[in-house]
């Protein structure tokens, strides 16, 4: 594990969904920058997670599990400084074929977890901590057969600016990043289904109109116009990609 920054004090990381995909990317990048790192997940630990990790199992669902979750990471490294929340599920269904099981999963999992989440993270966090929310593209605009995860994510990005503006004079930024395709286990297995817009066929996902790389972000001052956007934990404002119009 490399050190942190000359004069800087490791931050106390707590990372919801952070054993796959995009969480596990993040907590490792914080952990190699020197960082204090802990995930939650509803599975077990795997066995590939660094040691350095810090590990419970719990199911962001439930409101007490993210508070006593919050708690013990501020109390194991001594500050809770960064919290974010990349828990969520992601499946298309065309309207019809929606039934409350597949909807509840969604907005559960997706607007449920990210709100308790930040309501954990509020109280314990000091100025210039931050809550990022891991939203998604489908929370900036709508796609066939993607109405539940969509308004899912509308919400995501709903809390972000909400919160944005709630914490903000306390010194807490609170943002939201919308990736578009990631490659992960779980997206593939999504992009399997036939309602997806890989038709049942997602090792030809990116082929079929699918972007790998393109990102927004959500937060304090929104763009009036539809660039490329990226933010940084240490950046309090919004600030475009290079390249970006």
């Amino acid at each position: 594990m490399s050190r942190a920054k000359a004069g800087r004090k490791p931050r106390g990381v707590a990372i919801t969904g952070g054993t796959r995909g995009i969480g596990r990317t993040v907590a490792e990048l914080f952990l190699n920058r020197g960082d204090q790192v802990a995930v939650c997940s509803r599975s077990l630990r795997e066995k590939a997670l660094p040691s350095a990790i810090w590990h419970t199992s719990l199911d962001v669902r439930g409101r007490e599990a993210l508070q006593a979750f919050a708690a013990a990471v501020r109390r194991r490294f001594g500050s809770l400084d960064v919290f974010i929340n990349c828990a969520g599920v992601s499946r298309w269904r065309a309207v019809g074929g929606i039934d409350e099981p597949f909807l509840e999963e969604s907005i559960d999992t997706n607007v449920f977890g990210t709100l308790w989440g930040c309501a954990a993270a509020a109280p314990m966090l000091s100025r210039g901590g931050c809550i990022v929310n891991v939203s998604s593209l489908a929370g900036k605009r709508g796609s066939a057969n993607n109405s539940a995860y969509c308004a899912a994510k509308f919400a995501v990005n709903g809390i972000t600016q909400a919160l944005a503006k709630e914490l903000g004079p306390r010194g807490i930024r609170v943002n939201a990043v919308c990736p578009v395709y990631v490659k992960t286990r779980e997206i593939l297995a999504a992009l399997a289904e036939s309602d997806s817009p890989a038709q049942g066929r997602p090792q030809g996902s990116t082929s079929r109109g699918l972007p790998t790389r393109r990102r927004h972000s959500v937060g304090c001052r929104p763009p009036t116009r539809s660039p490329k956007w990226s933010t940084s934990l240490r950046a309090p404002t919004l600030r475009r990609s290079p390249g970006s119009a």
